[in-house]
């Protein structure tokens, strides 16, 4: 293989931890991957033939690595549950009438504003608090 890069597409030198001496080891970005930039062809080595190719080194800086991904799903999730709260919320503002109609039939209810503590619970309850 003979493998060319670019000055965006270089990897780092990881040869002074390498198990083996002798060769030279690159670590590259995730999401890199190799090119075919040439038609194969072969060629003699210490009296064997052998196939080349001509590979170059493409790192995509610009795709997610999982991580990202994991973590920008999670703020649209975490978006899609406040909205929800937030429309429960409204909602339960939206019924005041029907409740203020509710409480001049049922006195105890009013007297105790057992339907400020059902409010309170239910839009704790959509804010996970």
């Amino acid at each position: 293989l003979e493998i060319s890069c670019g000055a965006i597409d270089r990897g780092a030198s990881l040869t002074f931890v390498s198990q083996y001496p002798g060769e030279g080891e690159m670590l590259y970005p995730p999401l890199s991957y190799l090119e075919v930039v040439k038609t194969p062809r072969y060629r003699e080595v210490e009296g064997r033939r052998g196939k080349v190719l001509e590979l170059k080194i493409n790192a995509n800086t610009m795709s997610l690595t999982i991580e990202d991904f994991v973590g920008r799903r999670k703020q649209l999730y975490v978006g899609l549950m406040e909205n929800i709260a937030r429309e429960v919320e409204r909602d339960l503002r939206g019924e005041e009438g029907r409740i203020q109609e509710r409480l001049r039939t049922a006195t105890d209810d009013s007297y105790w504003e057992r339907h400020q503590d059902l409010v309170s619970s239910i839009v704790k309850e959509c804010w996970g608090l």
